[in-house]
């Protein structure tokens, strides 16, 4: 069987080479770590099998960019296509980033998807609309009732679904460019709506083990993932500091900040103050200052009513 792991980040530390190196232990094929250094931050290692990128190198391929700030986040697809083009010699891709972690065996999975003979193995959102921030994105692209939201950090792509949703990519970077369509869709809804709507074979992740807890939220700290034994795929698995930094951002009421009895605040007590205090103080100053600007526009609101009235 050819097939080859992208390992994916944008950084590189302690924690990442750890989980790189339990996906290699672990892997009967091929793994390449394929990093996102745009920025100069996570540069190729000796002795390590690195294939770096940057934004630069998707210009090149024809694809459309967007907003450069946040090209890799919002266009999570286009590292594959980048090392597909590269090396298109493969029968499979699987994407695994690197706050995965999978328990199922991948020589057994591997050996179903070509029996199945699927085409994909991603992980399939029953709703594509709930907690969707970037539903806006398939606006004059696809109609809503066509649309499917497909998350994968954690999937496996056949050498044809790769090649077919590139040429849809490429497609849609040429509508874009042209002024056909207005708005640039997220790669979660295009690769899912895009799978859909294909003659590609897909298949659920969890039909071939427990996905229960594999999102973007909540996070999942790796020092307790031993006790989740019936899962076989995790997502996002962190490190101490990447955890308590991912419960603070995503904390959306201000309140329990203030509140030492709250979840919040038990969740953060597991760890040393040291650790977060920084970004908890930071946190703190962007709600403030989120809710002074808040408080000040709905005074303006007022002010000009009243004397407009």
């Amino acid at each position: 069987m050819n097939c080859v792991i992208l390992f994916r980040t944008h950084v590189w530390d302690d924690f990442v080479f750890r989980q790189y190196k339990m996906v290699k232990q672990n892997s009967p094929f091929e793994v390449i770590i394929l990093a996102n250094n745009t920025n100069g931050i996570c540069p190729p290692i000796n002795n390590l099998p690195f294939v770096t990128f940057c934004i630069a190198d998707f210009e090149k391929m024809g694809l459309y960019i967007g907003d450069k700030s946040d090209c890799t986040w919002y266009n999570a697809d286009y590292p594959l296509y980048y090392y597909f083009k590269l090396f298109n010699k493969y029968d499979y891709y699987i994407i695994w980033e690197y706050d995965v972690v999978v328990r199922a065996n991948i020589s057994v999975l591997m050996e179903r998807v070509i029996k199945d003979f699927q085409d994909v193995v991603a992980f399939t959102v029953d709703d594509p609309f709930y907690d969707c921030d970037y539903i806006y994105s398939i606006s004059g692209v696809y109609p809503k009732d066509t649309v499917e939201k497909t998350y994968f950090p954690f999937a496996v792509f056949s050498r044809r679904a790769v090649a077919e949703l590139l040429s849809r990519r490429l497609y849609l970077s040429d509508q874009i460019n042209s002024g056909k369509i207005k708005v640039w869709p997220h790669a979660e809804l295009f690769m899912g709506t895009e799978l859909k709507t294909s003659r590609l074979t897909v298949s659920q992740l969890t039909d071939y083990g427990a996905a229960n807890f594999f999102s973007h939220y909540p996070p999942l700290f790796e020092g307790d993932i031993q006790t989740m034994v019936e899962e076989q795929f995790l997502h996002p698995v962190l490190d101490a500091k990447r955890y308590v930094n991912s419960i603070i951002r995503y904390e959306g009421r201000p309140g329990r900040y203030f509140n030492p009895t709250s979840l919040f605040h038990k969740t953060l007590r597991r760890f040393p103050f040291s650790l977060y205090k920084r970004d908890l103080y930071a946190a703190l100053i962007k709600r403030a200052t989120r809710v002074r600007k808040i408080a000040n526009e709905k005074m303006n609101y007022i002010l000009y009513n009243s004397f407009g009235s």
